[in-house]
């Protein structure tokens, strides 16, 4: 995973820790209360969701993710999400324009965003990447500054 990650250079750094211990739940908690040490850092934790038959699944992982995502959940200004595969995935794109240009942003797994409609006003935080010449953020954090022409 490592050689195609960085092989991938997506321009973001993937940082791997070894956990020999295996508690997993402890490692992910102490990981997540670092980075929010700093008031103005919010910490999201993406869970994939796998599925296994019962059995293997009790075995290999009993919940893991599960068990990760509730101790992250607690920590004040973190949150886990839970990416499960679908068989379709919707897509908002939002057309976002300034005084300093256009860019698109799209959210998968989304239909909307409450609040969002033309005209409004969204502050958007997170990578910026090129796609036929555009700019493009995918799922960027964001924040309703306002919710339409006023």
């Amino acid at each position: 995973m490592r050689e195609d990650w960085t092989r991938a250079n997506r321009g973001v750094v993937l940082d791997f820790i070894d956990v020999p211990d295996r508690r997993l739940t402890r490692a992910a908690a102490e990981l997540v209360g670092r980075e929010v040490e700093d008031p103005g850092t919010h910490v999201t934790t993406i869970l994939p969701r796998r599925s296994y038959s019962a059995l293997l699944g009790r075995l290999l992982h009993d919940r893991t993710a599960d068990k990760i995502a509730e101790v992250v959940s607690r920590i004040p200004r973190s949150a886990a999400l839970e990416i499960r595969p679908v068989e379709q995935n919707s897509v908002l794109a939002l057309e976002i324009s300034d005084s300093t240009g256009d860019l698109t942003a799209l959210f998968y797994g989304r239909s909307h965003i409450a609040g969002v409609v033309c005209g409004s006003h969204i502050r958007l935080r997170g990578p910026v990447g090129i796609r036929d010449r555009h700019p493009v953020m995918i799922n960027p954090a964001y924040e309703l500054v306002s919710s339409g022409p006023e």
